[in-house]
């Protein structure tokens, strides 16, 4: 798995029979341990491969004897725990009741434990709440405030090791946003500061990344939150000294959609790397192959009434085609416009509709990749265009909270 590699298939099948017969045994020791059953589980999840019919029932009774232990020796560890609830994540799979209730048995005991290497971590604790935004999930009561007691804990630590990074605080933000679950009030004051220390830090090994500003952004949107004014500079600084387009383009985008971007204009420094960020404006962006073979398809039916790779002042980005006539864009959206192994777009692309449709009015079209792809000729293809051109009117007759549409 940390190869990102397969087993061959003849391996495979042995290797599956070998470990099956360990799973069955009724000699303990021949039973694998906590660690090494948490790891199979989490490494099918980072292939994204689901274990086989047999060996995942095999697997559940094995590990959910050890979930139900009295004897502390075969209890799993936070690692381990986090590991099998985040691997159930990644391949998009509920737990099954009795197991997923005896996980969080366990993995409770462990948030009120007072021995400290029984805590689980920042990434950790981040990763379990998200990972129930990610799958619709909201904690059960009791869990939940343990584990907002555990996460406070460390936001309002003052050791640098006990705090979040950055990808934790935006992944807990966001997370809330997509339970539409509001922060308790003093958890939300002490994100802020978190986030606000991030800001302001001069080490860009600090800094936010592009999506997880673009997941503060959007949520930011969704939650009718203004942006805190405390941030403000600290956004205009990051913008002074990062290199990155990346994160310059998330920053003015978010901006532009909270209408700050006429603040840049009070700072000759930053009204000068923001007009020369501008200039790429002239410059396109290199289509990949399935924008070209989107190309071809509108030009047929739209004859030279799309312009490719057209600029938007609003988003501060070109959008793949924009047709002035029906003041319509049509994004070919590929994986990077996805949360990682699903089919539900990201904060970056949501954000850049809502804002093309905020300020310009603009109605979207979206040709996510694994729709285009199964299109087998020209005729389905054309199709497939014509309808989506043709459900505008009830895909976008909705607020600017709807996600994009990814159905054909």
């Amino acid at each position: 798995a940390l190869l990102g590699q397969q087993m061959p298939p003849t391996f495979q099948e042995a290797w599956y029979a070998a470990a099956l017969n360990r799973l069955k045994s009724e000699n303990p020791r021949d039973q694998f341990n906590q660690q090494e059953l948490a790891n199979i589980f989490y490494g099918h999840a980072k292939l994204g491969q689901p274990m086989p019919h047999s060996f995942q029932e095999a697997w559940y009774a094995a590990v959910l004897n050890r979930l139900k232990s009295k004897n502390p020796s075969d209890q799993f560890d936070h690692q381990a725990l986090t590991n099998i609830f985040y691997g159930h994540v990644q391949l998009g799979q509920q737990m099954p009741p009795t197991f997923q209730k005896a996980w969080y048995t366990a993995a409770l005991n462990l948030l009120n434990s007072k021995s400290p290497r029984d805590q689980f971590n920042q990434q950790a604790l981040a990763n379990i709440f998200y990972g129930h935004a990610q799958l619709g999930q909201k904690m059960p009561p009791t869990f939940q405030k343990a584990w907002y007691t555990a996460a406070l804990n460390r936001l309002n630590s003052k050791s640098p090791r006990d705090q979040f990074n950055q990808q934790a605080l935006a992944n807990i933000f966001y997370g809330h946003v997509l339970l539409g679950q509001l922060m308790h009030p003093d958890f939300e004051m002490a994100w802020y500061a978190a986030a606000l220390n991030r800001l302001k830090s001069p080490n860009p090994r600090d800094q936010f990344n592009q999506q997880e500003l673009s997941n503060i952004f959007y949520g930011h949107a969704l939650l009718q939150k203004e942006i805190p004014q405390d941030w403000i500079n600290p956004l205009f600084n990051v913008l002074s000294t990062t290199e990155s387009i990346k994160c310059m383009s998330s920053i003015y985008r978010g901006l532009s959609y909270f209408n700050l971007l006429e603040d840049l204009n009070s700072d000759p420094q930053r009204k000068r790397k923001y007009d020369a960020f501008c200039k790429r404006k002239n410059i396109p962006s290199k289509g990949s192959n399935l924008q070209t073979s989107v190309k071809g398809t509108l030009g047929e039916l739209f004859p030279d009434e799309f312009q490719e790779e057209h600029w938007f002042d609003s988003l501060v980005a070109h959008v793949d085609f924009y047709s002035p006539q029906q003041n319509l864009v049509v994004e070919v959206d590929g994986p990077s416009h996805f949360i990682e192994k699903t089919y539900r777009y990201n904060a970056q692309t949501l954000l850049r509709d809502r804002i093309l449709e905020k300020s310009d009015r603009v109605k979207v079209v979206h040709v996510p990749y694994f729709e285009w792809a199964p299109l087998r000729n020209d005729s389905e293809k054309k199709q497939y265009l014509m309808r989506k051109v043709r459900s505008l009117d009830s895909e976008f007759s909705s607020s600017f909270s709807q996600e994009p549409s990814s159905s054909s």
